[in-house]
């Protein structure tokens, strides 16, 4: 199957000021472009039954999501109650809380034992726990990248979310952990890297924006069997302009066999 592609709603968090804003941000989504949408920052007052038939009405599937680290280790069961309202298998960790992130492989390891305990638990629900990557993962601890430590502690049931941006600011090769991640990739992230000019720091922008290979990280995508992709652009004066024109771009590089 091709690549599904579409948006993190990160993305359009300004605009989600309650459940009345999802309906017409939905609908630009799937005018867009969008086949997905990966959910994040949504306020506490929308219910899963209201995102269901909001997914049902315009078509655009919610493929995964950011949820609360909090919910995910003390809250599970419910959390995944909600996931299976508006059909969503994926329950996704935005990034490693403060308190596991202290440069000691054992810090990180207690965090690995909580990833691993809780796909444990979703598994007889036919459901996955997913980890998203910052730049610090590909930082040492212990003589070893922070990604590898959990790549290498975690069961074959832990997905991952590759976002190829912070790979990138990183100092690692996105291709290479697409290759090392395997049928464990489940999302990837799509924002590119605009280098500093005049002295300034690098920006992201939107793919296509920046110096990033797309194609390549696509056609590898493709191969090694990755369902989905989203455009993610954190800091953007537009975010709907740097939504569709990163969908744009996806769609006129990437020509699924």
């Amino acid at each position: 199957m091709p690549v599904s592609l579409g948006a993190q709603l990160y993305t359009l968090r300004k605009e989600l000021t309650g459940s009345g804003t999802l309906p017409a941000i939905f609908e630009f989504l799937k005018k867009a472009g969008c086949e997905v949408v990966e959910l994040a920052a949504l306020p506490p007052c929308v219910v899963p039954q209201r995102l269901a038939a909001i997914s049902a009405d315009t078509g655009v599937k919610i493929c995964s999501t950011h949820s609360p680290f909090e919910r995910i280790r003390d809250g599970l069961d419910s959390l995944a109650d909600e996931h299976q309202v508006f059909d969503c298998s994926i329950i996704g960790i935005g990034s490693m809380p403060p308190e596991f992130n202290m440069g000691s492989p054992d810090d990180i390891k207690r965090f690995v034992d909580i990833l691993n305990k809780t796909a444990d638990a979703l598994k007889s629900r036919g459901m996955s726990v997913m980890y998203h990557n910052h730049a610090f993962e590909f930082k040492k601890a212990g003589g070893k990248r922070v990604m590898d430590i959990l790549l290498e502690n975690t069961v074959p049931d832990v997905a991952f979310s590759l976002d190829v941006y912070w790979a990138h600011v990183g100092g690692a090769s996105a291709e290479e952990y697409i290759d090392k991640m395997g049928s464990r990739l489940k999302v990837m992230h799509l924002k590119d890297y605009k280098p500093a000019l005049f002295g300034l720091r690098h920006t992201m922008g939107a793919p296509g924006d920046g110096v990033l290979d797309f194609r390549t990280y696509m056609q590898k995508a493709d191969a090694r069997g990755v369902p989905y992709a989203v455009v993610e652009v954190d800091k953007t004066k537009d975010p709907r302009a740097a939504i569709e024109r990163g969908i744009k771009f996806i769609k006129e590089i990437h020509k699924p066999q």
